[in-house]
């Protein structure tokens, strides 16, 4: 009897979700994510919020930027946190599982999207597409390893606690960073923490020449004494442990990096800052028909936070290469005001 009523129960819920119009459905459960979700549930909009169980969050250990106290910097402390404001909310559902598509009915203000998940379907007049932006780790090993615990892609990144401060540090000059622009403003970066920073080029000979002419004809002789190029080719990248000096809360554990090369030889660093290339967390984009950046992300209206779709938003890191939490809260929280504001006009 009990099975029977469990099995009617989870069927009725199967039902509901399907048969129910959301005013808007938002596409991931990030900080931009939830961020939207109260800020429509507040306006007494009907949501539905589609999260893939996962997201950048889960790879920091340090959440920087942040106006919270320290003992909810750890993510696994803040996402459950930031979750539970969804709590109270009878207009807000949150589904775990993956979106596979995304398809609008008909045009105009009468139309919709159905949104195809992992055990469900979800209809809704609005989305909010806030994704997220997946690292695309570097062939090193190592890399993966040591990304947010002494390798990050700018000092205040999650994990790095915006405390680096050392003899030497280190930049690599590959993929997004393998320009001379890009692996220079790196190198400026570091030096805040660093007296001196070496770029490492991995053995692009031709990277390595031109950011040494950029150093000795274009920079000042200051720079010139504190920045070098290393090509040798990198065989493996290693995050070791250290004990930092004791506090009154006893001794703070930091990480240093050694970078091994194909001779034999290796280079000790504080840290190391890298741009690695990524992809968004949304395989059928192309199939929303909505334009991209050149860089890959998905292009808005920056007051609106619509796409070239109308109907469709997004927001967070899907949409910006300046990653950072508060970033994502706003964009989350301004997509939100705009899909409230355009839902007055369906009426």
């Amino acid at each position: 009897m009990l099975t029977t009523s469990i099995v009617l129960f989870c069927f009725a819920t199967v039902v509901l979700a399907r048969s129910r119009m959301y005013d808007a459905c938002i596409v991931g459960a990030g900080p931009s994510g939830i961020a939207a979700a109260v800020s429509l549930a507040q306006q007494q909009l009907r949501v539905a919020v589609l999260d893939r169980g996962r997201g950048a969050l889960d790879n920091g250990t340090w959440l920087t930027r942040m106006p919270i106290p320290d003992e909810m910097r750890a993510p696994d402390k803040l996402k459950p946190f930031m979750l539970k404001s969804l709590d109270g909310y009878d207009n807000v559902n949150h589904f775990i599982g993956e979106v596979f598509n995304i398809v609008r009915t008909k045009p105009g203000r009468h139309g919709h999207f159905v949104v195809e998940a992992e055990g469900r379907r979800v209809r809704a007049r609005r989305i909010l597409l806030a994704p997220g932006y997946e690292i695309m780790y570097p062939n090193i090993p190592g890399y993966k390893d040591a990304w947010m615990k002494v390798l990050f892609n700018d000092p205040l990144s999650d994990g790095s606690k915006g405390n680096l401060g050392a003899y030497s540090s280190a930049v690599l000059a590959t993929d997004a960073s393998g320009s001379v622009l890009a692996a220079m403003h790196l190198a400026r970066m570091a030096l805040h923490y660093t007296d001196r920073v070496t770029i490492y080029t991995n053995h692009n000979l031709k990277l390595s020449d031109d950011i040494s002419r950029h150093l000795l004809y274009e920079v000042t002789t200051e720079l010139q004494k504190k920045v070098r190029v290393d090509n040798r080719r990198i065989s493996k990248l290693h995050a070791i442990e250290v004990r930092s000096r004791k506090s009154s809360k006893g001794y703070a554990q930091s990480h240093k990096i050694v970078i091994f090369f194909a001779d034999g030889k290796d280079s000790k660093h504080s840290f190391m800052f890298h741009l690695p290339t990524g992809k968004l967390n949304l395989d059928f984009v192309q199939d929303l028909h909505i334009q991209l950046t050149d860089g890959g992300l998905i292009k808005v209206d920056p007051s609106s936070m619509e796409t070239t779709e109308k109907g469709i938003y997004a927001a967070g890191d899907c949409v910006s290469f300046k990653r950072t939490i508060i970033r994502s809260m706003f964009t989350g929280q301004l997509a939100a005001e705009s899909i409230a504001i355009s839902r007055l006009f369906d009426y």
